[in-house]
């Protein structure tokens, strides 16, 4: 088995080769989540451009004590948390951020505890990595919980002084 026979292309990408279907037998259109079904699971709005991703399968919602860690990171960067989406995508179906994203339409994302592939992305890249996608900068970072420790949190705020470019 050669290299080129174990290549795969990612679903975000396949989608936009294949426009239209070739034979259609049945539509098999996925349904993103509806604006009343996404919005029990968000905390804020995208005012600043800002998504975050959080994946809490036990709670419909970022919890009070993490949201609050956050929005103390985000003031960080001079951002407000309630400025920002904060989507908690436990509960989502698989390959929903590619039919959903274009309407959200934020200039960032910060995936925690999500990553690239989890949401099916073109691109792979390692943690606190910033990447840019078309118009989107991208950034994975491991769950919140495990971003108290020095060399973690380093790493995070390096990551974002990159992706909001702070001096």
């Amino acid at each position: 088995m050669t290299e080129f026979d174990q290549f795969q292309v990612p679903p975000l990408l396949l989608r936009e080769l294949y426009k239209e279907n070739l034979v259609a037998l049945k539509d098999h259109h996925q349904e993103s989540p509806g604006l009343a079904e996404w919005k029990d699971y968000a905390r804020g709005q995208a005012v600043n451009g800002l998504l975050v991703l959080v994946n809490y399968p036990a709670e419909k919602v970022i919890g009070s004590e993490d949201l609050t860690y956050l929005a103390n990171i985000l003031h960080a960067c001079k951002r407000a948390v309630d400025e920002s989406l904060v989507l908690n995508t436990a509960g989502f179906p698989a390959g929903w951020y590619s039919s959903w994203i274009p309407e959200s339409a934020p200039r960032y994302v910060w995936m925690i505890g999500i990553e690239p592939a989890q949401i099916s992305l073109p691109a792979r890249f390692p943690a606190f990595q910033v990447q840019l996608l078309g118009d989107i900068t991208y950034m994975w970072s491991p769950p919140l919980s495990q971003l108290k420790e020095k060399e973690p949190k380093t790493k995070l705020w390096n990551a974002l002084k990159q992706m909001f470019r702070i001096a």
